[in-house]
């Protein structure tokens, strides 16, 4: 069987490919621009963001998935403007994605497998959003340190507008930094995950 990291899917979006044998979600995709994705343990309790090792310039791999679960947890009362947002963001940074979602019923799709997840991963149970986390940073690109502080802020925010605006321009990055070098890609154009 292929791997999760060699078809640049996490291994959720795997889960529903097997189940549904439909367009994967839009929220591993997020989570792939944000993280990565591979095998891994993480049984600690998640943390407050603001809790980072003091000085990295990047989170070390335990804050980076304790940020993770804040970051979902905090996300789950505004999973739909979360997924647009990521939706849009893919969109904009590679094509092969761009294409699938400007399908209108495709793009529907994703965006209700998103919401479906991001709810599940912001609300279920602790241990296994945990170790989602975890997998999805093993294999991801660093976390800023500054990440956490902003994301802080934008969490504050009133309305679920003004916390995506306030979002956006970490989340932004996190997709041109893995535009610039996305690995190898598969054949449909998804960037496999290091």
């Amino acid at each position: 069987m292929t791997g999760v990291c060699d078809l640049g899917l996490m291994p959720v979006e795997m889960g529903i490919l097997r189940s549904t044998g439909k367009a994967a979600s839009v929220l591993t995709v997020l989570l792939q621009s944000m993280a990565g994705c591979g095998p891994a343990e993480h049984p600690e309790p998640a943390a407050h963001p603001e809790q980072p090792s003091a000085g990295a310039a990047t989170l070390s791999s335990e804050d980076a998935a304790r940020f993770c679960v804040t970051l979902h947890e905090q996300m789950a009362s505004c999973a739909p403007e979360f997924i647009d947002m990521n939706i849009d963001l893919r969109s904009k940074y590679f094509p092969a994605f761009a294409q699938k979602a400007s399908d209108p019923a495709t793009r529907a799709e994703m965006r209700d497998e998103g919401i479906k997840e991001a709810l599940a991963d912001g609300t279920g149970p602790l241990e296994p959003r945990q170790e989602r986390c975890k997998q999805y940073v093993e294999h991801g690109p660093p976390v800023p340190s500054g990440d956490v502080a902003q994301a802080t802020v934008c969490f504050k925010k009133a309305t679920c507008a003004e916390k995506m605006a306030c979002l956006r321009p970490s989340q932004e990055q996190r997709y041109q930094d893995r535009a610039k070098d996305p690995g190898e890609s598969t054949p449909e154009g998804a960037p496999k995950m290091k």
